[in-house]
């Protein structure tokens, strides 16, 4: 049964960069409490894992331990895994973190995952304090985010909010979206009264007017087509400009280095699963199927249908490490590095592991299933 671990408070409320000394902290205290697992078991054949562990950092509407939007989404919510393992009587954990990003990467710091998947700036905060991980997967590839304002607010732009109050859960890929697209626009967080609050706080407190806005995701279509807020500003359409490529998300999927390490066969096998899934996800005659199926969350069928109107399923479900999505993560480090939301850089290219994708696309003979991007966005030659 898939488990929902409760928020780790101290990392929740703290900014980004108090996260990353947690973490390293929590790392520090490892290294001296044990060695590797990878070390203490030097010349011996690792024992098959009883369990298999997953993070996710969100949960569903109501707190319920399911998200909808990719095919690691599709994967858990149909068993998938489960069903690959069980002749093996390897049991998969799906542990759900209210907490998100910065809770994760904590778990991650403890020993407690396997694999997770994360926003970029979450990835990029864990990657920067020492957590040893292998980014192996993109999932959520061109992740947009909204800003909403209360029905009755006067503000139509978002300049029209400086120096107001704007709620972001800090620690999240959404808070480095916002960050990049304030930078874009000649803006700091410091021209706004940035405060931090998790998903489930903060709506409530932009529906009872005490924020003047907020920035989040998926959820903020739905409750503006219920006539509860109003998104005065969308990342798919508000950035990109002057011919550059648009300000987006890249989620990821990491698996740790002691668990690659020791079992690589179970990893290409996770990987062939959820790239097959991604073949289906991406299929337009699932799309309805595919909505209704991520309805099992709380979000509406007809929000996805929102999200993805003129959207092709198969550019946000393709499993690819193109050019765009390189270049979307490196420009997206930097902006950390450069915003102090992490305190050491982070080299993308001794980090990224693609032998399981390119493994699983041969097998799967899916090579040419999905189109490449270059850097700016545009179907690489």
């Amino acid at each position: 049964m898939p488990t929902h671990l409760p928020p780790l408070r101290f990392l929740l409320l703290q900014p980004s960069t108090m996260a990353a000394l947690v973490l390293l902290a929590l790392l520090a205290l490892r290294s001296t409490t044990a060695g590797e697992p990878s070390e203490r078991l030097a010349g011996t054949a690792a024992p098959k894992p009883s369990v298999i562990r997953f993070g996710v950092p969100a949960v569903g509407i109501g707190g319920r331990p399911i998200v909808g939007g990719s095919f690691l989404s599709t994967t858990h919510i149909q068993g998938l895994l489960e069903q690959e393992f069980k002749s093996d009587g390897i049991r998969v954990e799906w542990n759900f973190f209210k907490g998100a990003g910065p809770a994760v990467n904590e778990a991650l710091a403890g020993g407690l995952l396997d694999f997770t998947s994360l926003g970029d700036l979450p990835a990029f905060i864990g990657r920067s304090a020492g957590l040893k991980t292998r980014l192996i997967l993109t999932t959520g590839s061109r992740g947009n985010v909204y800003l909403a304002v209360p029905v009755g607010s006067p503000a139509r732009t978002l300049e029209d909010l400086k120096g107001k109050r704007l709620v972001v859960h800090k620690g999240t890929a959404t808070q480095l979206i916002m960050s990049r697209i304030l930078a874009q626009r000649g803006f700091s967080e410091s021209d706004f009264r940035i405060i931090n609050l998790d998903s489930v706080a903060s709506l409530p407190a932009l529906l009872s007017g005490d924020i003047d806005g907020l920035w989040s995701g998926l959820t903020l279509l739905e409750h503006e087509d219920a006539g509860r807020v109003r998104v005065i500003f969308d990342s798919r359409t508000d950035t990109g400009r002057d011919g550059k490529a648009e300000i987006a998300s890249q989620g990821t999927i990491l698996v740790t280095e002691n668990f690659a390490t020791r079992h690589p066969d179970l990893v290409q096998r996770v990987v062939n699963v959820l790239v097959k899934t991604a073949d289906w996800n991406s299929d337009e005659a699932n799309r309805e199927t595919l909505f209704t199926l991520w309805e099992r969350s709380g979000v509406a069928a007809a929000t996805y249908r929102r999200s993805y109107r003129g959207v092709p399923l198969a550019l946000r479900q393709s499993p690819l490490m193109d050019g765009f999505f390189l270049a979307s993560l490196a420009a997206g480090a930097q902006a950390a590095l450069d915003l102090k939301h992490i305190r050491a850089p982070v080299a993308i290219d001794g980090w990224i592991d693609r032998s399981f994708l390119d493994r699983a696309l041969a097998e799967l003979k899916l090579e040419k299933r999905w189109t490449a991007y270059d850097a700016q966005g545009a179907p690489a030659p």
